[in-house]
């Protein structure tokens, strides 16, 4: 028989793998949009300093 705390664990162990997943696939892309942001913020601060 199966016991049904083994069937829990396994599925909490599953649930914190897919939001550890979740957590690192969000930090990727809030790494990227902040380097796309300060990309932005670089080239309108080169393009006022080219106009003066």
């Amino acid at each position: 028989w199966i016991d049904p705390r083994d069937v829990a664990e396994e599925e909490a162990l599953t649930t914190l793998e897919g939001v550890n997943t979740r957590v690192t696939e969000l930090a990727v892309v809030q790494e990227q949009d902040t380097q796309d942001i300060y990309a932005v913020m670089e080239d309108a601060q080169r393009r006022q300093t080219e106009m003066f």
